[in-house]
């Protein structure tokens, strides 16, 4: 700041020369002030007034010029030189705080801007993810958010809502194609209605396939509720409007405080209830559908009535197809039994074996399936138990092709009739023979006590030797050798045959009988013969079924033999070999007859059950020599009672029906030489399996003292392999 005249001369400063001396000299002042943003003043000649902006080391300085008057003395002149910076600064300082804080405001602004926008885009954005899962049928993975604004709120609830309705609906879909339990069936569709109603609990009676009027709970959701107790016959004996809106396949809905007919009938919280009927496609009511409220119900629920109508329907198609599924069922098993007692009926001796053997199959089988000691890998679920029980039912069911003279063969010369009368009269016509003889001779003159005393011998020779014949046809002792010289010495004995034994003979028998040859009558036979037309060969339908032979069972050269020497002089028992084979033959039509069922997954194990109860752990069994490596426990546990059953069978004609201990002991020998399981032989004495059959089915004849200690002990079974005790 300069103070001066008008001819510049320079009268006081301020910040030209700070701390100036007072003799500093005007020349001195002025080239300081030349080297200030007030230099331009030196160069003007005539001032006025005047304002302006001037550049000074590249910084504006704002320069003014003021005339001061001083009794009337105009030559006085202020200049002033200020850096535009100070005169601004504050304004600028203003500004800048004034720019900030609105940068500032705007951020925050911008902040809650997008945090409330947030608030509002997350929840549209679930939806929208929710949607996009909905529209690639994707229910199970919906998520709902949760807002406050009510039309998104409300949006998000009905997309829940309608998402999982659409996914218990998929789910029973599921449950239906998947699941096999009719009553877990129910109980699901039971829990849906539960869900979508909001109800307290919800009941499903089932009407009886047979007899529609008959009813009963096949489902309720809670498990636990007094509601259970609700006697439907009564409630629509108590409602006849409602029976009557039923029968026309109305929905149906009460208060029971408005209706004094049904108090004490229902429980006493019970403040509304809907009743809706399931009708199959036959247009057959199969049950009703019982929803209790123990709350008033509001109008969002009662919204809901015509769709749970709706899914009800699927629970009336579920039941009709369950009633259908059992319907076959029912048809199988009946058709399976009556096939079974058909076989036991075609033979009076055999009766109820293929009847006795189930029950005794699953005795053992539920032991078995308790014990996770002995058994650890045999479990009985609901298929594998209708298996067993069908393999049960049938593993005789190759018996049919079977004569029953072969399976009931009492003697050696049976056939269909005992053939022993042959033979016995055979020997009458010798000891008629003998008494012509006699009397012949006596008319001869000969001595009649001498011949007496011949024919008294030959009479008794003949009958000794007929009563050993009629014993050796019993087949109760074993033929050794020196039996069999004695049966050949008695067949060697001749009769005569006066009569055409080609007369009356079916063509097949007359076709065997050419094989014999002819003789000239009278000709002279043995007592007991073996002869060509006896042989009975195998047809050639039956020889090419040989061909593929698979099993470890010896085809015999012939199908029969009838040769009464042959038979006489078996060893053991009352078959021959050819005989054996028939029988034995029999599991193996039961697994081609089995093999030839179509069944269903769980059941397709029926035919290697059946088949294998005649199996032997040692492998020595038939007819595949299974050892105990390939034989299921399914088949050892039939096998057991099969073999049981026939020891204990008092309906047999070639055995006597034995007594409970020498049954049992019969077993374990069986079991300690591996023909039968020993673990099982153990589990059947340990749990008294032998005595609760006993109980059922054995006369008390029967029934004596086991020592079952000395029984184990004659077992002795070795350690379990569980390796090969698989199921």
């Amino acid at each position: 700041m300069l103070l001066l005249y008008e001819n510049h001369t320079i009268l006081a400063q301020s910040g030209i020369m700070e701390n100036a001396p007072e003799n500093t000299l005007q020349e001195t002042y002025k080239n300081k002030a030349m080297q200030s943003p007030l230099k331009s003043l030196f160069s003007e000649g005539q001032w006025e007034e005047s304002s302006s902006t001037v550049i000074h080391k590249g910084e504006p300085w704002r320069l003014s010029l003021v005339q001061i008057t001083n009794n009337n003395d105009k030559g006085l002149w202020l200049a002033k030189a200020v850096p535009e910076i100070k005169l601004i600064g504050s304004a600028l300082e203003a500004r800048n705080n004034q720019i900030i804080i609105a940068f500032i405001v705007l951020g925050v602004g911008s902040l809650l801007i997008l945090w409330a926008a947030a608030r509002i885009a997350t929840p549209l954005k679930l939806l929208n993810q929710t949607t996009e899962r909905i529209r690639h049928l994707d229910f199970a993975a919906v998520q709902t958010p949760d807002s406050n604004i009510i039309e998104v709120k409300e949006l998000a609830l009905s997309i829940g809502v309608m998402s999982e309705t659409i996914a218990d609906f998929l789910e029973t879909l599921h449950g239906v194609s998947n699941n096999s339990n009719f009553e877990s069936l129910l109980t699901d569709m039971v829990t849906h209605c539960k869900k979508t109603s909001d109800a307290d609990y919800v009941l499903l009676w089932a009407a009886d396939m047979e007899d529609r009027s008959c009813l009963s709970l096949a489902a309720h959701v809670p498990e636990a509720t007094s509601a259970t107790q609700i006697d439907f016959v009564q409630l629509l004996e108590d409602l006849p409007d409602m029976a009557a809106a039923l029968d026309n396949h109305s929905f149906y809905t009460f208060t029971p405080q408005d209706r004094v007919e049904v108090t004490g009938h229902l429980p006493d919280a019970l403040q509304r209830a809907w009743v809706l009927p399931l009708y199959n496609r036959e247009d057959e009511r199969v049950g009703f559908v019982f929803i209790g409220f123990n709350h008033s119900v509001t109008p969002e629920q009662e919204e809901k009535i015509p769709f749970i109508q709706e899914f009800l329907g699927f629970a009336s198609l579920i039941k009709e197809n369950w009633d259908h599924i059992t319907a076959q069922k029912n048809l199988f098993k009946s058709f399976v039994e009556m096939f079974a007692s058909a076989i036991d009926t075609k033979s009076p001796y055999t009766g109820g074996h293929c009847q006795r053997v189930p029950e005794l199959t699953f005795m053992l089988a539920e032991a078995a399936h308790k014990d996770t000691e002995l058994f650890p890998d045999f479990t009985l679920d609901e298929q594998s138990r209708e298996a067993l029980y069908f393999a049960a039912w049938l593993h005789d069911c190759g018996k049919v092709t079977t004569p029953e003279y072969v399976v009931d063969k009492a003697t050696k010369l049976e056939t269909i009739y005992n053939r022993i009368h042959e033979i016995r009269m055979r020997f009458e016509v010798l000891k008629r023979d003998a008494e012509i003889e006699y009397w012949q001779a006596i008319t001869q003159g000969g001595d009649s006590a001498s011949l007496k005393q011949i024919l008294t011998e030959k009479h008794r020779k003949l009958d000794e030797d007929f009563a050993f014949v009629a014993k050796t046809n019993i087949g109760g002792e074993f033929m050794d050798e020196k039996n069999i010289e004695i049966l050949a010495r008695i067949s060697k004995q001749t009769w005569m045959r006066t009569m055409d034994d080609t007369l009356g003979l079916s063509w097949e028998e007359e076709q065997r009988r050419k094989h014999r040859g002819g003789h000239d009558l009278p000709c002279e036979e043995h007592l007991l013969t073996d002869t060509r037309d006896q042989e009975i060969h195998w047809t050639q339908s039956q020889k090419k079924a040989f061909e593929n032979w698979t099993f470890k069972l010896t085809v015999p050269e012939l199908q029969f033999n009838r040769g009464e020497l042959y038979n006489l002089s078996i060893q053991r028992g009352t078959l021959t070999a050819e005989e054996r084979f028939n029988i034995n033959d029999h599991i193996i039509q039961t697994i081609n007859m089995l093999n030839k069922l179509p069944y269903p997954e769980h059941l397709r194990r029926i035919p290697e059950i059946a088949g294998g109860h005649h199996e032997k752990l040692d492998g020595k069994g038939y007819p595949n020599g299974l050892s105990d490596a390939n034989l299921p426990i399914d088949s050892r546990i039939m096998a057991v009672a099969d073999i049981f059953e026939a020891l204990t069978a008092s309906d047999r004609p070639y055995k006597k029906a034995k007594k409970l201990s020498e049954a049992l002991k019969i077993l374990a020998f069986m079991a300690k030489d591996r023909h039968v399981d020993p673990h099982l032989f153990q589990l059947f004495i340990e749990q008294k399996i032998y005595m609760q059959y006993a109980n059922a089915f054995l006369p008390k004849e029967q029934h004596d003292d086991v020592d079952e200690q000395a029984l184990l002990a004659i077992v002795t079974p070795p350690k379990k392999d569980t390796t090969t005790a698989s199921q």
